[in-house]
C-alpha cells in the first residue's frame, strides 16, 4: 500500500515493510528500491511534477486533485481510499493515462459496485511446466516445496548459452515420467543471484529463458504454464507470440490464471500465469497445477 506518498509491501517473513527495507526490494537485480518516496523516486525518471493525493486530502474531483501536477500518485490503504481512487479516475473530465498495478482494476471495481463473486475454479492439469527467474525468499521456497512434492528441477545456466539444450532435454525428459510437472529455474535463492550481469544481460538471459520455455511447450504440448519473476515475465512472456490476456480464475493475489491470445495458433489458449517474485504461498506452483486454491470462496 502506499500511505503520504511512501510505498510499504509484505515480505516473505509476514511482516510490512517500508519498500526501501524490504529484505528482497531493497537489493533486487533489476529495479533496487533505495527511496521509498515515490515522488523522489519518480523524479529520477521523468521531469514532471508529480503531486500527491494523500488518504486525508478532501479532493473530490479529478482535475482539483490534478491542478498543480503533471502526474499524480494516489495513496491507497483501504477499502474506501481504494474507492474514492476508482471514481476520481472514472469520474475525471479529460481521459488520464493510468499507471499501477492490479490496484487500478480493483479501485474501479469498486466505484463501479460490482459485489465480488467466486471465482471460478480451473480444471486440473496432468503436468505443469514452469519457469522461474526470480532471486525472491518466496519463490525460493516454491521451488524447494515443487522438488519435494512431485515436481522436476531442471536448472538453466544464466552465463552458459550452450547449456540450453541440455536444460530443454532435461525437462521434456523429466515431463515423460511420472511427474507433476518441471520446473526450469535460473536461480535457486538470493544466493545465486549473478551480481555482475548488466541490464542488456539480464534481458538476454530472461529472452533464453522464455525461448527454451517455448521449446519445452511445442514439443510437450501441454497447455498450462507459469513464469515467476516480474521481469522475466516481460522478457520471457514476449518470446511466446501473446498477444493479450483474459482472466480465468484467482491463484493468488496479483497472479491469476489467463488465457493467451495469439496469432500462433500453438500458443492460442494457452493458460499462463504471469507471477511476479514475491506472490504466492509455498505451494503455489502445485496450485496453479491443480487449478484449486485453499479457502476459495
Amino acid at each position: 500500500y502506499t500511505m503520504f506518498g511512501h510505498l510499504f509491501a509484505a515480505a516473505a517473513d509476514g511482516l510490512v515493510y517500508r519498500i526501501d527495507r524490504h529484505p528482497a526490494m531493497m537489493r533486487h537485480p533489476v529495479t533496487p528500491m533505495k527511496e521509498a518516496d515515490l515522488r523522489l523516486h519518480l523524479k529520477e525518471q521523468t521531469a514532471m511534477r508529480v503531486g500527491l493525493q494523500d488518504a486525508l486530502q478532501a479532493c473530490e474531483t479529478y482535475a482539483a486533485m490534478a491542478a498543480n501536477s503533471d502526474a499524480v500518485l494516489i495513496d491507497v490503504l483501504d477499502e474506501a481510499s481504494l474507492k474514492k481512487a476508482g471514481r476520481l479516475l472514472w469520474d475525471a473530465d479529460r481521459q488520464p493515462f493510468i499507471v499501477g498495478s492490479s490496484g487500478v482494476e480493483y479501485a474501479l471495481i469498486a466505484h463501479w459496485g460490482e459485489e465480488k463473486k467466486p471465482s471460478a475454479a480451473a480444471s486440473p492439469v496432468d503436468h505443469l511446466v514452469v519457469l522461474s527467474g526470480s532471486c525472491s525468499q518466496a519463490t525460493e521456497r516454491q521451488i524447494e516445496y515443487a522438488g519435494a512434492n512431485g515436481f522436476a528441477l531442471v536448472a538453466i545456466s544464466p552465463a552458459d548459452a550452450s547449456a540450453d539444450e541440455r536444460s530443454i532435454v532435461g525437462a521434456l525428459a523429466a515431463l515423460s515420467i511420472n511427474t507433476r510437472g518441471v520446473v526450469l529455474h535460473t536461480a535457486r535463492s538470493a544466493t545465486d543471484r549473478v551480481e555482475t550481469f548488466g541490464a542488456a544481460e539480464r534481458r538476454s538471459l530472461g529472452e533464453r529463458a522464455g525461448r527454451i520455455l517455448d521449446r519445452v511447450l511445442t514439443q510437450s504440448g501441454l497447455r498450462r504454464a507459469v513464469i515467476a519473476g516480474g521481469d522475466t515475465s516481460s522478457h520471457a512472456g514476449r518470446q511466446l507470440g501473446i498477444g493479450a490476456l483474459t482472466f480465468v480464475s484467482h491463484m493468488a493475489p496479483g497472479a491469476p490464471l489467463c488465457k493467451a491470445w495469439s496469432q500462433t495458433p500453438s500458443r492460442q489458449g494457452l493458460e499462463v500465469v504471469f507471477k511476479g517474485g514475491q506472490c504466492g504461498q509455498d505451494d503455489f506452483f502445485e496450485t496453479v497445477r491443480s487449478g484449486s486454491v485453499k479457502g476459495r470462496n
